[in-house]
């Protein structure tokens, strides 16, 4: 299973995309599938690349990097990385970083949410 912003961005015209509303998908099921072929690692939280638990603060951890997708329009989590640089990184604490557009206020909420594993609601 991968899910990846840029997967569900319709173009509009050269310079305006479009995020359809998409149904909400839940990490903390993936325990029960048999994944076949690769794993999502760049959206992984450090305790699912290291013991394969996935429950709902992974959920918000992956949420933190598909809300990193979303202001960079699609980049890559870790673009410079291989798959093994990630697992190693991010277990290492490798977080990614702010993008220069992006306010401090807006990536920091978001840092915030990631890092005490907890839903906006929660940290509000």
């Amino acid at each position: 299973m991968r899910v990846h912003f840029r997967n569900f961005l319709i173009p509009l015209s050269s310079s305006t995309l479009l995020w359809p509303s998409i149904p909400p998908i839940s990490c903390s099921k993936l325990k029960n599938i048999i994944f076949q072929g690769a794993l999502p690692i760049r959206w992984m939280a450090p305790e699912s690349l290291e013991l394969s638990v996935f429950t709902n603060k992974s959920d918000v951890w992956s949420f933190g990097i598909l809300m990193w997708e979303i202001i960079t329009l699609g980049s890559t989590p870790y673009p410079k990385l291989g798959a093994r640089e990630v697992v190693q990184g991010v277990r290492s604490g490798l977080r990614l970083h702010r993008p220069s557009h992006v306010k401090s206020t807006l990536f920091q909420l978001v840092s915030r949410m990631v890092k005490n594993r907890k839903l906006l609601q929660e940290i509000r």
